[in-house]
């Protein structure tokens, strides 16, 4: 594949990392794209909020990097060349690795991870959601959100893979540290987790049984795999009596107890806030908790 890579959709990415400005020629298949366009599926477009601009809209971040599936397994990363709050924009090739074997379609998903595995007959992907989220202000967690998209030529449809739960804390200048989610009957909330990219429907590894251990979702289950809590890691995030809007990324499920959240302050005091009730994440939408007033060392 020779050139850059446009991708159109209504989504914000993180900055992932530094990588080389030079765009890198890339080797082609017979059947591999030379530009892709991706937008936002009609049925997410609504509820998709991967990070929010002060107009609520979504938008990509200067320095964004996804990984590609150009139909061949070779994860390569491509980085967004656009600026900051842009809807849609171009992306330059950072890798250019052809890899072992074709794929029956175009993949990419956001953001970039190098333990991605993709199977080879679904396009179907391995991969892990994260313990820890980093607090943005007003928005949810930077790169904590995956989305995937896949077809057979050019035109491809983002879709976000999580729900969010979203916690409005208003407080007296307290400095909130962490928070701390769990499901009241150990549910898994991160680790790992089976993707299906043409939908971005997704299987917890909990969830998943038998079936080929050379195929995603039919593999064993290893320590370490199952997450139990999530943390939202927080700078800069001071309660005010108006109140602060956090945002935390989670698989799709159904928390049958209900879930608590720790919130933790940097003056070594905590509190807890607890739903009791059944909660239901649902893949691209978000839960809201009714807001709270920070009260240290108690339980609501």
């Amino acid at each position: 594949m020779r050139g850059s890579i446009l991708l159109f959709i209504a989504v914000a990415m993180l900055a992932s990392c530094e990588r080389s400005e030079g765009q890198v020629v890339m080797p082609t298949t017979e059947k591999s794209a030379e530009r892709l366009f991706i937008g936002i599926d009609d049925e997410d477009e609504a509820a998709t909020r991967v990070q929010l601009n002060e107009a609520i809209k979504t938008v990509w971040t200067q320095g964004d990097i996804i990984s590609v599936y150009n139909r061949t397994n070779a994860n390569n990363r491509w980085k967004f060349a656009g600026q900051t709050g842009e809807r849609m924009g171009e992306f330059i090739a950072l890798s250019n690795d052809v890899g072992k074997r074709e794929l029956p379609k175009i993949v990419a998903i956001y953001p970039y991870n190098a333990e991605y595995w993709i199977s080879t007959t679904s396009c179907n992907v391995d991969t892990k959601i994260s313990k820890e989220q980093i607090y943005a202000e007003n928005s949810y967690g930077l790169g904590s959100s995956i989305m995937v998209a896949a077809g057979e030529d050019g035109e491809l449809f983002m879709r976000n893979v999580c729900g969010w739960l979203r916690l409005h804390i208003s407080g007296n200048g307290e400095r909130v540290r962490r928070v701390l989610l769990r499901g009241n009957d150990e549910e898994q909330v991160a680790g790992r987790i089976f993707i299906d990219t043409s939908n971005g429907d997704s299987t917890l590894v909990s969830e998943s049984s038998g079936g080929d251990s050379g195929e995603v979702g039919g593999v064993l289950i290893f320590d370490g795999d199952i997450i139990t809590e999530v943390s939202l890691l927080c700078t800069e995030c001071e309660l005010t009596p108006e109140g602060r809007t956090l945002y935390i990324a989670l698989p799709p499920q159904s928390f049958a107890k209900g879930i608590t959240a720790t919130i933790d302050c940097e003056d070594g005091s905590s509190m807890q806030r607890i739903i009791e009730r059944e909660v239901v994440i649902k893949r691209n939408h978000i839960l809201p908790v009714k807001p709270f007033a920070y009260a240290p060392n108690t339980k609501l």
